[in-house]
């Protein structure tokens, strides 16, 4: 991803996928992002194959 802008917990840009195409367009995105301990969520918007997606990290429990 190539960050065009940050503001607050918004950041916009483009993007490449890459699935082996060499002819695959770049693709306007934003990423919103979420933190409610201890999850974060990313929410996505734009598009290509990543519009509408949204994402959560959750720390791996200590074993």
């Amino acid at each position: 991803m190539t960050v065009l802008s940050t503001k607050g917990n918004i950041i916009t840009g483009t993007y490449h996928y890459d699935d082996g195409d060499p002819e695959n367009p770049e693709y306007d995105i934003t990423l919103t992002l979420f933190y409610k301990a201890p999850k974060l969520t990313v929410k996505i918007t734009g598009k290509g194959p990543l519009a509408n997606k949204t994402y959560v990290v959750e720390p791996t429990p200590e074993s």
